[in-house]
């Protein structure tokens, strides 16, 4: 009797033991910082992490991304001078809870060649747990918006007054031929990044340095059938003019061009938690 009395309560014990821990593991608050940044080419995939940070540091501009004829053949760089990006809502979800979720809500600018973000984001307290998707809301500035010090983000005149993401720079088609390059975009977009089979997920524990991450290497890349079906699109039908910024002056052609880059550009984009702290999100460390 005595030891069916002791086994009973010893079970007792242990059964509200895990049942503390889980509550604790669900609802601990989490201080976590963002980060939103681009990785050059071969920087995500360097395998020392001190490496990569110094590539960071070193960031130059302009930073030259690959461009990759729908063939799959080489098609010349082009020489990023100036990348920016208007985000103005982050929303990210626990696993299995689609109505759970906590938000970044705001305005932010984000320059994609110094990983720099006007206003920061600011840290916020997550619960303990697993997170499997992030949405991302990209929508053009109209000149209201403030920063932290209260000054306007963007006034008349700025290259992202009235758009949401910005390109310029130099596409070299050799090492004679150049041609000047602008791209803008004025559409608001939700950009989601999920784990569709909810096997990659992020867990939450503690302080956590969360970072999306656009892989730059594969922007310009026009081979790739799942951003533009078919293979119908190439970057050289628009040689003769190469300004995507200019809306009086794009045609079918050149509306096209931009679909892909804009589907590549969403594509790129990974997240994941930087846990060796070297401000990169490494691939071993991102959600593929």
């Amino acid at each position: 009797m005595f030891n069916k009395l002791r086994i009973s309560t010893l079970l007792s014990i242990l059964f509200i033991s895990l049942a503390l821990s889980f509550i604790v593991s669900c609802d601990s608050p989490s201080a976590t910082t963002l980060s939103i940044q681009s990785t050059q080419p071969g920087q995500a995939n360097l395998s020392n992490s001190s490496q990569r940070a110094v590539m960071s540091r070193n960031l130059s501009t302009p930073i030259s991304i690959p461009v990759i004829a729908k063939n799959g053949n080489p098609a010349g760089t082009l020489e990023l001078e100036k990348a920016f990006i208007a985000v103005k809502e982050i929303e990210i979800e626990l696993e299995g809870h689609d109505d759970e979720e906590s938000e970044y809500t705001g305005t932010f600018l984000v320059d994609l060649l110094t990983n720099t973000v006007t206003p920061e984001f600011p840290i916020i307290n997550l619960p303990d747990g697993k997170y499997d998707e992030i949405e991302m809301d990209i929508d053009k500035l109209d000149g209201t918006e403030l920063d932290a010090a209260g000054n306007f983000l963007v006034v008349e005149g700025d290259v992202m007054f009235g758009r949401s993401l910005y390109l310029e720079g130099t596409y070299h088609i050799n090492s004679t031929t150049t041609l000047p390059f602008k791209l803008a975009y004025t559409t608001e977009e939700e950009i989601k990044l999920k784990d569709e089979n909810s096997i990659n997920t992020f867990a939450l524990t503690g302080y956590t340095n969360l970072v999306i991450a656009f892989r730059m290497d594969s922007w310009f890349d026009f081979s790739n059938i799942e951003t533009n079906p078919l293979l119908e699109v190439d970057f050289s039908s628009i040689l003769t003019d190469l300004n995507l910024a200019d809306p009086s002056g794009l045609n079918d052609i050149k509306v096209k061009v931009m679909e892909v880059i804009q589907e590549n550009l969403e594509a790129s984009a990974d997240f994941g938690i930087d846990d060796d702290d070297d401000g990169i999100l490494g691939e071993d460390e991102d959600d593929d």
